[in-house]
């Protein structure tokens, strides 16, 4: 929902709704390979064999956690070779290990959105590609709403 709103204010990463793509990966053991497959489904209207190279959209792709930042990466290249305008990334929790930031500096990502779930390193926080959304407000209303035995899933939809 955080990364949400921040992606809907920033206008420059899709001019209109049929321009931005969504991904959402889901843990695939061969996550590039199935890309391939979520951009046919996302996108009937084009000829299959073309899509690979000219999917002409800005990508968003979406998952809960980026350690080593390595399907991350492979699938930033990829759409990029399929033709996406730009790349972005989101996810909840970053916790960036090993050669990530290397990995996501060296890939045509050109932002990572994240939550302040995990607290990043100064060096992390100072990436440009590195976006660090709070989720404190967040956090205190589902507090709130467990201790007045509210809903807590009514935060997230």
């Amino acid at each position: 929902m955080v990364v949400r709103q921040y992606v809907a204010n920033q206008s420059a990463h899709a001019q209109a709704v049929e321009d931005f793509l969504l991904l959402h990966e889901r843990g695939e053991a061969k996550p590039c390979e199935h890309l391939y497959q979520v951009l046919v489904q996302r996108l009937p209207d084009l000829d299959d064999r073309d899509l690979v190279q000219d999917l002409q959209r800005t990508a968003m792709v979406v998952d809960d956690m980026v350690d080593t930042g390595g399907t991350l990466a492979k699938v930033a290249h990829a759409l990029k070779e399929a033709g996406a305008r730009e790349v972005l990334a989101s996810a909840s929790h970053a916790v960036l290990s090993g050669k990530a930031m290397e990995r996501i500096e060296e890939s045509p990502l050109s932002q990572l959105i994240v939550t302040d779930s995990i607290p990043l390193s100064e060096e992390k926080r100072r990436s440009p590609k590195i976006v660090i959304l709070s989720i404190a407000e967040l956090m205190g209303k589902a507090i709130r709403n467990i201790h007045e035995e509210a809903s807590v899933t009514s935060l997230f939809v």
